[in-house]
């Protein structure tokens, strides 16, 4: 019992390490993958981030233009003696090119906002720049008939006011939402880091516990042939002290493995019977026999006997034998072939000294009787 327990306990463990093997390799294969995935995904992470410093680079140079046409606006209408303002054409030039400028950088912004390509200022405060500079504008453009600006002084004040806190606010939320970019790219690279020096750990340990159990897989699969190359050896060596004919044979009647007989081990090859049909070997009725009783020992479980006579393949003599088939696994059997020829001939002349000994008693008898 402890024997065959050993032997299971040899079988299984091979069957378990090649089960690790293939798990590691899964979860290397699976770690190898999600680190591809943390590089291309934080490469994606900084194309992104790029892209948005772009952005906001670009929102900030709008909002610097806007803020410096809102200083000329105020040049141009609030800083000079209000007995001086004149709309002269040099003025009017002036108004049509900050006018446009203005025009041009609130398209970007609105533009962009609808697009959501810059998600990066407050709606009201864009809004609230754009409507205070549609006042300025409508104001201006309804008395350029007059000769003096100073009557409609007053009316500007309050919108280009409005116009400076819009462009301050959102100067301000720009600059909120660069800290806040700032702080979220430093925590996501924290983040990006972590999770790959972990990832790189574990798959570094699978590898060195993936190359321990290959090793000792190695060493127990050397191990286990050394083992199986001298037990064949003890096995062949067993085998050769038999002077039967030990062969191997399908339940078709190929044989798959021959061992002659000791006295005719030179001069039977085992090419002369592995591969062959029996039928290439025995006559047509002896082979009907022997695929007969490979077929009851496979069905039965138990050896079977039958005893045949034919010439000897190397002396050409007539010889019988005695052939005993086991079953050797689910459709292989092996048969012993022993040459029983001085055996069969023993017991003829022990029976015929028997009939002659009979006759003998019978005569002596009969003899006794004649007297």
């Amino acid at each position: 019992m402890a024997q065959q327990h050993a032997d299971h306990r040899v079988q299984f463990r091979p069957a378990m390490t090649y089960r690790t093997i293939w798990v590691n390799l899964l979860v290397l294969f699976f770690l190898a993958a999600t680190v591809t995935v943390i590089i291309l995904n934080r490469q994606q992470v900084k194309l992104n981030e790029v892209e948005r410093i772009q952005q906001q680079f670009e929102v900030g140079t709008i909002l610097l233009q806007l803020s410096e046409n809102t200083m000329h606006l105020h040049q141009l209408l609030l800083h000079q003696p209000q007995e001086t303002l004149l709309l002269t054409p040099e003025i009017v030039a002036e108004w049509e090119r900050i006018s446009q400028s203005i025009e041009e950088h609130l398209i970007v912004l609105l533009a962009g906002r609808e697009a959501v390509a810059i998600p990066l200022l407050p709606t009201a405060e864009v809004d609230r720049y754009r409507t205070s500079w549609q006042q300025v504008d409508q104001i201006l453009r309804a008395n350029t008939t007059q000769q003096l600006l100073t009557p409609i002084m007053r009316e500007l004040a309050a919108p280009l006011r409005e116009m400076e806190q819009a462009n301050a606010a959102l100067l301000r939320a720009l600059q909120t939402t660069i800290n806040r970019e700032q702080v979220l790219s430093v925590e996501r690279a924290r983040v990006y880091r972590t999770l790959f020096f972990c990832v790189m750990i574990l798959f570094l340990a699978l590898v060195v516990w993936t190359l321990h159990v290959f090793r000792q897989f190695t060493q127990n699969h050397q191990a286990m042939a050394a083992e199986l190359q001298v037990s064949e050896r003890r096995h062949r060596a067993l085998l050769d002290t038999i002077p039967d004919v030990v062969l191997r044979r399908t339940r078709d009647g190929y044989y798959t493995d021959f061992k002659p007989a000791v006295a005719f081990g030179r001069f039977m090859p085992s090419s002369d019977f592995i591969g062959k049909h029996v039928s290439e070997i025995l006559s047509p009725a002896i082979a009907a026999a022997s695929i007969e009783a490979a077929n009851r020992a496979l069905e039965t479980g138990e050896m079977q006997r039958y005893e045949y006579r034919m010439a000897n393949r190397l002396t050409g003599i007539m010889t019988d034998y005695e052939a005993r088939v086991t079953p050797s696994g689910e459709d292989e059997v092996q048969v012993i072939v022993r040459d029983i020829t001085e055996e069969k001939l023993r017991n003829e002349q022990q029976h015929q000294a028997q009939k002659l000994e009979s006759l003998g008693v019978l005569a002596g008898g009969i003899a006794h009787d004649f007297n």
